[in-house]
């Protein structure tokens, strides 16, 4: 994209060509074809780029003619040819008989170029070595174990066709003691979504019992795992329990603690371990349960500590699945519209918070695990953001890669002191080639493109990067249970699903929960179903507006406009029943509180309603003091929305909590005009907009912290 910004862009605006051309020289060449030929000679680009998807050449051919015309059609023919990574040319001209010339437009990617501006990539080279060596080794492993099952077999970047069945090579393993099952081992693959679905699939089963909260927490606890062996045997085991009516097991409103105490019975009181581990087990000062107050010694008061603990970081944890979702839209230019410092930031900030509570081995790389987690269980919206959330983590394999991607290399100085038999000169793979940490969104952009792939894909690469390293740990590995479903994700960030069987097909998993739904979190989205003293209320405050006539709307207050505005809605321009066009006014409202009062001197507060620019408290806003029933309204939902709510404790103890939800200044009321149609019952549709009506001081804007509301309701004529 920088490449492309830098030089492409001004091309294209000089030639007139399409967005999507992305060439960044051009030459242009005009020649003689009759009375006199001036032919091209064979030859070697030398100056064009030779890395994978800048090898390209475009060319524009015209034939001019001088004198007579000519009845015949003219065909000029130029074949290209690749020969040793270079582009050959060789013309074949037409015999014309009047004075004729040949234009022709040649354009290309430039090496030079390329060297200036990504001076990294001649570093690269051993990295797609070691990277193409990684996914031969990877096929090599699915083709044992599916050769002879199926007609097509899965490839790295193509897992259309794979899938788990009972004709495939499960090995029965022992994971503690006498408890074993049947799995298959497999290379690590380049999907992190489809390595983790041993974690995955007991997390989405519970996705209709447990609520969101409770579901990042399970998440929470499987990041800190270095094999996904334990936690699938106890979790399978406790949501059997659960649903049996002859068990008295529920979960309780924390499932943490359900799983640390089931881990613990079942294995001799150790909540980590297993076998063929992933990556190294979580270590620390304390053990993560004791952290928590799970512990079964723990005493009345470490139970209540680890209890605050875990719901604050669980709350970090809610914002960091909101914040991913606010990204939805982007990702398919991810190098503009997802910087991966911007990724990073994010990230780190959601680490800093959570260590600021309780210090507990939750890095970076924890994180990019919970992540994983939640994107694989459907936790989060759907899209190619979903794709672009991965980056090499400092210390670990794929970050190592870039900061020396010849490791494993001797050095060319190296080499040749050993060819001159310089003394002391020993056999050694020094190689030590570095890509800046600024530096390694393009080149995982240029591992992409040398892999050929359609879309670039963050995740992939660094996965890629990871598990290609010379000197990594072969012994790792994706495990797979007999019976048990498969996630993956697609391209376009659709969260798929498999259910076992070779004849079962990748199925798109509906996003089944949303934010509000919480079982103990204070939600950013309260839903109140139909309430009569809110429809009572609502009619009376609708009907005490329209009869004022001291109400200020929003616009131009003359006799023609009136401060009437107009909406089309598109989507009812497809029935034959609902209008298509409505009418209203805005009026933006305040509530003048003695908080109001106390903090803000009213001459400088401004209200933000429905227009793009701020309000003037005093001149450009209503008092909602003037309308009584306005009040017991807001009053009313205030209530509604600070409810007292009982849970019951997996210790079959009850506890209290209020939502703390702060008091509203102000509103922005919709007037519809009625109208032939309005007067039938029929349903109105106002613009969509952003609810943020707040306070405001001149020069600044709400903060996103803040907690906003938006009132529907339907007055029925």
């Amino acid at each position: 994209p920088q490449r492309d910004w830098e030089y492409a862009r001004h091309l294209r605006q000089y030639l007139g060509i399409a967005s999507n051309v992305a060439f960044e020289d051009v030459t242009v060449v005009v020649s003689s074809l009759y009375p006199t030929v001036d032919n091209v000679n064979i030859h070697i680009d030398h100056m064009n780029d030779n890395v994978s998807g800048y090898t390209r050449t475009g060319a524009l051919n015209l034939c001019f003619s001088l004198g007579e015309p000519i009845s015949n059609i003219v065909h000029l023919q130029v074949r290209r040819r690749v020969l040793g990574g270079h582009d050959h040319w060789q013309e074949f001209l037409p015999t014309l008989f009047c004075t004729s010339f040949f234009l022709k437009v040649i354009t290309n990617f430039r090496k030079v170029i390329r060297e200036y501006m990504l001076p990294f990539m001649p570093a690269l080279n051993s990295t797609f070595l070691s990277v193409k060596k990684y996914l031969q080794t990877w096929q090599h492993d699915i083709d044992r174990i599916f050769g002879g099952k199926t007609s097509r077999v899965p490839t790295p970047f193509d897992r259309s066709d794979f899938f788990l069945d009972d004709v495939l090579p499960f090995k029965s393993i022992t994971i503690f003691n006498e408890i074993q099952d049947d799995f298959i081992l497999t290379v690590i693959g380049p999907s992190r979504t489809l390595s983790l679905s041993l974690f995955i699939e007991p997390i989405y089963l519970l996705r209709k019992r447990l609520f969101l909260d409770q579901r990042l927490e399970l998440c929470f606890a499987a990041s800190f795992l270095s094999n996904p062996f334990w936690f699938d045997h106890v979790l399978r085991l406790l949501i059997k329990r659960d649903g049996d009516r002859q068990d008295n097991f529920q979960f309780g409103l924390h499932p943490f603690y359900d799983w640390v105490r089931a881990t613990q019975e079942t294995f001799s009181g150790q909540w980590q371990g297993g076998p063929h581990n992933r990556w190294s087990p979580c270590g620390g000062g304390k053990p993560i349960p004791e952290i928590f107050g799970a512990m079964q010694t723990a005493s009345d008061e470490q139970r209540k500590v680890g209890r605050i603990r875990l719901e604050k970081v669980v709350s970090i944890l809610y914002k960091h699945v909101s914040w991913i979702n606010s990204l939805v839209g982007r990702g398919d230019n991810c190098v503009q519209d997802m910087p991966l410092d911007m990724v990073r930031r994010q990230m780190e900030l959601t680490c800093k918070a959570i260590h600021d509570i309780v210090p507990c081995q939750f890095s970076l790389f924890r994180l990019s695990i919970f992540t994983t987690l939640i994107i694989g269980c459907g936790e989060v919206a759907t899209g190619r953001h979903l794709r672009q959330l991965m980056f090499p983590i400092k210390n670990t394999a794929s970050y190592e890669h870039l900061m020396n991607t010849s490791v494993g290399i001797m050095s060319t100085k190296r080499a040749s002191e050993l060819c001159q038999n310089v003394n002391a000169a020993m056999v050694a793979n020094d190689g030590n080639t570095k890509i800046k940490p600024e530096s390694h969104d393009l080149a995982m952009l240029y591992l992409s493109t040398y892999l050929n792939l359609p879309k670039y894909n963050r995740d992939e690469m660094e996965c890629a990067l990871c598990e290609s390293i010379p000197g990594r740990n072969l012994s790792c590995c994706d495990w797979f249970r007999k019976g048990q479903r498969l996630f993956d994700i697609d391209n376009d960030g659709i969260l798929l699903m498999k259910e076992y069987g070779r004849n079962s097909r990748w199925e798109p998993v509906e996003i089944y929960d949303k934010l509000c739904n919480c079982a103990y979190l204070n939600p950013y989205i309260v839903f109140i179903p139909r309430n009569k003293e809110i429809i009572q209320l609502a009619k009376g405050t609708g009907e005490a507006m329209r009869a004022s006539s001291q109400i200020l709307f929003e616009g131009r207050s003359t006799n023609t406009s009136a401060a009437i505005q107009q909406y089309t809605n598109n989507y009812a321009n497809l029935s034959t029943v609902l209008p298509s066009k409505f009418e209203y006014r805005v009026a933006n409202f305040y509530c003048d509180s003695p908080r109001t009062r106390r903090t803000k001197a009213p001459s400088r507060m401004k209200v933000l309603g429905d227009s793009v620019s701020a309000k003037d408290l005093q001149t450009e806003a209503n008092s909602l003091d003037k309308f009584p029933v306005a009040k017991f309204l807001l009053d009313h939902v205030s209530w509604l929305l600070t409810p007292r709510v009982e849970h019951d404790c997996a210790e079959k103890e009850s506890r209290v909590k209020e939502l703390k939800i702060p008091p509203m200044y102000a509103a922005c009321y919709h007037q519809e005009i009625i109208s032939h149609c309005s007067r039938f019952g029929h349903a109105s549709y106002f613009p969509g907009h952003r609810a943020r009506q707040s306070f405001c001081s001149p020069g600044h804007f709400c903060s996103p912290n803040k907690t906003y509301f938006l009132y529907l309701s339907c007055y029925p004529h």
